[in-house]
């Protein structure tokens, strides 16, 4: 089963292509958003597995965001981008895929995704 992804940036166009890319070409089951109106449309009415917050937008823009998906789903699983090296849409789709087999990974050991993942014991 895979993962539905919420992938936010800041730019709606890049949004956009790497939902497609994401979805047509690595089989992935991406929504992009770009507006903090967009994102709370989205998980109001879409069963969201994860938002991935993109590395784009400033402090404030993506803190902000953050902590309204959080008062709208305090359950719901989120992953801020990194803000090292060179900076690119490109590399989301790396984080993406990494993040959707994690999200597998933690469901296939009864876990919560954002848990700490640990080998059963057996």
């Amino acid at each position: 089963m895979e993962p539905k992804i919420l992938l936010v940036g800041k730019i709606g166009p890049i949004m956009k292509l790497l939902q497609d890319e994401l979805n047509d070409n690595y089989g992935r089951n991406v929504v992009g958003a770009s507006l903090p109106d967009e994102v709370e449309k989205i998980i109001g009415s879409e069963a969201i597995d994860l938002v991935i917050l993109g590395a784009g937008f400033d402090d404030t823009a993506r803190d902000g965001l953050a902590s309204r998906i959080t008062e709208i789903d305090p359950t719901l699983d989120q992953f801020l981008v990194p803000r090292v090296g060179e900076k690119s849409p490109t590399k989301l789709v790396d984080i993406v895929n990494s993040k959707a087999i994690e999200w597998k990974f933690m469901k296939a050991l009864g876990g919560k995704p954002g848990d700490q993942m640990q080998h059963p014991k057996t």
